[in-house]
C-alpha cells in the first residue's frame, strides 16, 4: 500500500467516523483505535505465523507458496446407518486403521453426530493424493465402508484455507 493510498483510506475512514459521531475529536480518537488494532493484528500475525511456522496463518493464505499447490484437502463422506448396523460399522472402520493407507492420507476420523448419523472425515496432503486414492482400482474405503453396512454415502470434498493445529 502506497502513502498516498494509505493516506485517502485515513480520510475515508475519518470521514465515516465523523458521519457516525458529531465530535471531531471522538472521531479522530476512533480512527486512532482501529490503526492500532490494525497493526495489533499485523504483529500477532508476523509473530504467529514465525513462530509456528509449519502451520503458518501466512501459508495457510498462500503467502510463502503458490495458490493451489499443495494445499491440503478434506473429504467427507456422510452416510445414515440402521441402529442396528453401528457396531459393524466400528468394527469395519477399526479394521481399515489397520490396513496399509493411501499415500497423501494424513488423518482420518469417523464421527456421529446423532444415532444414525455418520462421517468419515479424511485430511490429504494435496488434490494430487485424493485424485490418485480415487483412480485406483479399488474402491474408495470410507464409501465402501458405508455401503457394506447398507448405507448410501454421500462425498463433499473441501479445500483446507485456513488451519491451525497446536503444539503437542
Amino acid at each position: 500500500m502506497t502513502k498516498s493510498n494509505f493516506r485517502i483510506l485515513i480520510k475515508s475512514i475519518l470521514r465515516y467516523v465523523r458521519q457516525l459521531t458529531k465530535n471531531p475529536v471522538i472521531a479522530v480518537l476512533t480512527v486512532i483505535l482501529l490503526i492500532a488494532a490494525y497493526i495489533g493484528l499485523l504483529y500477532f500475525a508476523l509473530v504467529y505465523g514465525l513462530r509456528h511456522s509449519s502451520t503458518s496463518i501466512f501459508k495457510s493464505h498462500g503467502v510463502g507458496r503458490k495458490v493451489g499447490m499443495n494445499q491440503r484437502i478434506l473429504t467427507v463422506v456422510s452416510a445414515t446407518v440402521d441402529l442396528s448396523r453401528e457396531a459393524e460399522l466400528l468394527a469395519g472402520f477399526r479394521s481399515l486403521l489397520m490396513a496399509p493407507v493411501p499415500d497423501g492420507l494424513l488423518r482420518t476420523e469417523l464421527l456421529r453426530s446423532a444415532p444414525g448419523a455418520w462421517r468419515i472425515h479424511t485430511l490429504w496432503t494435496d488434490r494430487d493424493a485424493l485424485d490418485k486414492m480415487r483412480a485406483a482400482t479399488e474402491a474408495p474405503a470410507a464409501p465402501r465402508l458405508f455401503r457394506s453396512v447398507g448405507a448410501d454415502p454421500s462425498l463433499e470434498i473441501f479445500e483446507v484455507m485456513v488451519e491451525h493445529a497446536p503444539d503437542a
